[in-house]
């Protein structure tokens, strides 16, 4: 089953108003396979300087993990959702 990637992308950037664990500058978002080949939505997170380290943040992008999964959940239909983060460097333009 194919998602709408469109209209889970209109979901995240709705959840950027909110008050997220982490700061988001964007996300995008992979209508793909996983490595076992099974059905997979990959939402990759940029977040702002600081998101990452230091390590007291584990706990926050778990957080905002459980939330983006949870709000996929029902437009994902039978693909796994995979939240995976990266920093944006310090000064870089937000894409």
């Amino acid at each position: 089953m194919k998602v709408d990637v469109k209209r889970i992308e209109a979901v995240l950037d709705e959840m950027r108003r909110e008050d997220l664990p982490v700061a988001v500058r964007s996300w995008r978002v992979e209508d793909t396979e996983d490595w076992a080949g099974d059905p997979s939505v990959f939402v990759w997170t940029l977040l702002e300087p600081g998101g990452i380290l230091p390590g007291g943040k584990v706990r926050k992008r778990i957080a905002l993990r459980e939330m983006v999964t949870e709000r996929l959940r029902e437009l994902a239909g039978d693909s796994l959702i995979y939240v995976c983060f990266r920093e944006a460097e310090a000064g870089a333009a937000a894409p």
